[in-house]
């Protein structure tokens, strides 16, 4: 079989409250970014990540990644499923 292509998207925060990182997806969106929130469960736990993407190629999370770094220091590129 043939792996699937490796997608790239800026993650912007990671929370334990679906409804806060909802808010951060929506003020993302109302920007004009293609945000969503990636539910992951970890130690029992469910965290919510906010991340703005997927994009095919790394340099088009890079340029997004340029425009959020103001607002989210913490945001980085990130490897999507």
């Amino acid at each position: 079989t043939v792996p699937a292509p490796k997608r790239w998207a800026v993650q912007l925060r990671s929370y334990s409250s679906e409804a806060t990182a909802q808010r951060l997806v929506n003020e993302w969106r109302a920007k004009g970014q293609s945000a969503f929130v990636m539910p992951v469960t970890s130690g029992g736990k469910t965290l919510y990540r906010v991340r703005i993407g997927p994009s095919k190629e790394r340099a088009g999370a890079e340029a997004t990644l340029k425009i959020v770094k103001a607002s989210v220091p913490g945001a980085a590129v990130v490897a999507h499923p």
